[in-house]
């Protein structure tokens, strides 16, 4: 019923192979606009070009270090048994033997299959990414855990982003990125950053009176004042009145000299 409030009919039957909706007419016409300025509009000149070339480069070195002949050799810099490696320290730093036995027998496996290329040009791109999204996502993390209001206007878009799918903004993407990295980053990023700014909020809220009692006085911000130590944290966790404790709400003041 939505829908047809907006189509009321229209727009809606099977067309033949050559036949275009005014609504297909639009769309077309409006990437025609998009790729004809491209080049000459300010705001792809200066700003979109710009984004677009900085992904390009960023994905592109790590395609260099792991998956591309790079630097004027005919290998990349690290090398498939350096990646291989890599990836197995790391698993069993932060892991166990199994997981790291795991690891390595998942990145060998690339190679085996014939896809080491592949799949070494998505790990960059999702590299990348995951940067990016640690960038963008804690601050704004640490903002949304000690500013409520910021808080409630963040929270219904990253709800969006976070329930419509990834190709959702991909098809639009491209129009402004063009098909390559910079729009599968984009997409990515946008996808990746609200669980970001999400554990960054609830990491912040969490933190428990007592542990802010002991603070040492060297870590409170200058030019404030709150009771003993002087640091400014949010009025408690976003939980319920009647169940979550009271903590000190601080007021910024200037220091006694």
């Amino acid at each position: 019923m939505l829908i047809w409030v907006f189509v009321q009919g229209r727009d809606t039957f099977q067309l033949g192979g050559a036949e275009l909706t005014p609504l297909h007419v639009s769309i077309n016409e409006a990437s025609e606009v998009i790729d004809n300025s491209r080049n000459e509009n300010p705001f792809f000149l200066y700003f979109v070009n710009y984004i677009r070339l900085f992904l390009d480069e960023s994905v592109t070195f790590v395609q260099a270090l792991i998956s591309q002949p790079s630097f004027g050799r005919p290998l990349p810099v690290i090398g498939w048994l350096g990646v291989v490696a890599v990836a197995t320290a790391v698993a069993l730093l932060w892991g166990n033997l199994r997981v790291a036995l795991l690891t390595a027998i998942g990145f060998a496996s690339f190679g085996l299959l014939g896809l080491w290329e592949e799949s070494m040009d998505t790990l960059a791109l999702t590299f990348a990414a995951v940067v990016l999204s640690l960038l963008i996502g804690i601050p704004l993390g640490v903002w949304a855990g000690v500013n409520d209001r910021f808080n409630r206007l963040v929270t219904p878009l990253l709800d969006f982003m976070q329930t419509m799918p990834t190709f959702v903004y991909l098809a639009p993407l491209t129009l402004f990125f063009l098909i390559g990295p910079a729009s599968a980053t984009v997409a990515t990023v946008i996808y990746a950053v609200p669980p970001a700014i999400r554990i960054t909020a609830h990491g912040i809220r969490e933190v428990r009176p007592a542990i802010l009692e002991r603070a040492p006085p060297s870590a409170r911000p200058p030019g404030s004042r709150c009771g003993r130590y002087g640091s400014r944290w949010p009025s408690g966790p976003s939980s319920s009145a009647s169940t979550r404790p009271s903590w000190p709400r601080c007021a910024w003041s200037p220091s006694p000299r």
